[in-house]
C-alpha cells in the first residue's frame, strides 16, 4: 500500500530493475489503485531523467491513483447495469436473455400442465438497405416504432423481445 519513490535509478537498481516495465528508467513512482482497501491495480509513472520524480509528487500522483479507482469502479457498474438491464433501449422490447427465461418458464407449464403456447419470429426485410439509403435515424425510428407495435398485440402473459438486429420474437402463452 505504500508508495514506491525511486528518485534516482543509479543509486538503488536492484529496486529499479524490479519495478521496471518496458524500459529502464532515471525515476519512478509506483502507487497502489484501492478502492475501500481493495487493490484494482497500480499507478506506474517514470521518466528518462533521474530527479524528474520524487517524493514530492508523490500526493499529486495519489490523486491520478485516486481518480482511475474511481473510473475503474464506475465503468464496472456500467457494465454491470447494462448486463442488468432487461430492456433493449432502441425498440422498448426486453431483451433476448430475459426471454429465454419466460420461454423456458412456458416449455416447462406447457410439458407440465399441458398447456400450449406459440412463438412468433418477426424480421424486417431489407433492413440493410433501410440504413443506407434513409440513414441511422430512420432506421432506429422504424425499430422504435415496430418495436411499440409488437407490444401493442401482446396480452398481459405474452412477451416479446428482440432478436437480432432488425428480428423480433414473440412468446404468447396459451395460443395454439
Amino acid at each position: 500500500g505504500k508508495p514506491i519513490v525511486i528518485p534516482d535509478s543509479t543509486r538503488n537498481p536492484a529496486l529499479a530493475d524490479e519495478i521496471a516495465l518496458e524500459h529502464p528508467f532515471g525515476s519512478c513512482i509506483c502507487l497502489q489503485i484501492a478502492v475501500d482497501q481493495q487493490t484494482l491495480g497500480y499507478l506506474h509513472v517514470d521518466c528518462a531523467e533521474p530527479g524528474a520524480l520524487g517524493l514530492a509528487d508523490v500526493e499529486m500522483m495519489n490523486m491520478f491513483a485516486d481518480i482511475d479507482g474511481i473510473a475503474v469502479i464506475k465503468s464496472n457498474l456500467h457494465d454491470e447495469n447494462i448486463r442488468l438491464d432487461r430492456v433493449d433501449r432502441e425498440t422498448g422490447l426486453e431483451k433476448y436473455p430475459p426471454f429465454l427465461e419466460k420461454l423456458r418458464a412456458a416449455m416447462e407449464r406447457a410439458e407440465e400442465f399441458s398447456e400450449n403456447f406459440a412463438v412468433l419470429i418477426l424480421d424486417v426485410d431489407n433492413f440493410k438497405d433501410t440504413v443506407n439509403t434513409y440513414g441511422y435515424d430512420v432506421s432506429h425510428q422504424l425499430l422504435r416504432e415496430l418495436g411499440g407495435s409488437v407490444q401493442l398485440l401482446l396480452r398481459p402473459v405474452d412477451s416479446a423481445a428482440r432478436y437480432g438486429v432488425d428480428e423480433f420474437i414473440m412468446l404468447l402463452a396459451n395460443t395454439g
